[in-house]
């Protein structure tokens, strides 16, 4: 259900693994300030920006079981986030429909 891989840019196929998607869609990434500081785990990547919320890992491994937790804790509300964004993309992977797809409750 959940994966992580490396952030998906050009030649980065090797990379650490920082993006965290439940069904092909990111909900989590780890990061580093200018790539060498201090962790720091972003969640709800689905989200829009203001809706997304950071914290600080006090390391890469202990970031990925910080995420891993709490994905596992919000897995129910992820999972109907993910299928409603899901259904409003169309074939290409654009966004769709009516409505506003980013206004998210609770959000």
């Amino acid at each position: 259900m959940f994966q992580w891989q490396p952030l998906p840019i050009a030649g980065n196929l090797h990379g650490p693994l920082v993006c965290y998607l439940l069904h092909r869609t990111e909900v989590a990434r780890l990061s580093q300030s200018g790539g060498r500081g201090a962790w720091r785990a972003t969640l709800d990547q689905h989200r829009p920006w203001e809706a997304r919320r950071v914290r600080a890992c006090a390391s890469y491994d202990t970031g990925r079981r910080g995420v891993e937790l709490w994905a596992v804790r919000h897995a129910d509300r992820l999972l109907a986030e993910v299928g409603a964004t899901q259904a409003v993309r169309r074939p290409d992977g654009s966004r769709g429909g009516t409505g506003d797809p980013g206004a998210w409750p609770g959000g």
